[in-house]
């Protein structure tokens, strides 16, 4: 995580416990067709840094 904060890849405040909620919600909304790739593209796209 560090690298690609430092490369701009990642928000340079991502942590590993938001790391963990992002995980456990695509888990929680696993349920019916592919729900859960938009919400981790949803997420994605929010920790995004400035050269994501």
């Amino acid at each position: 995580m560090r690298r690609a904060v430092d490369a701009g890849r990642l928000r340079d405040d991502f942590r590993a416990y938001d790391f963990a909620l992002i995980t456990r919600g695509a888990i929680a909304d696993m349920r019916g067709a592919g729900g859960w790739h938009r919400h981790v593209q949803l997420l994605l796209e929010g920790i995004r840094g400035p050269e994501g």
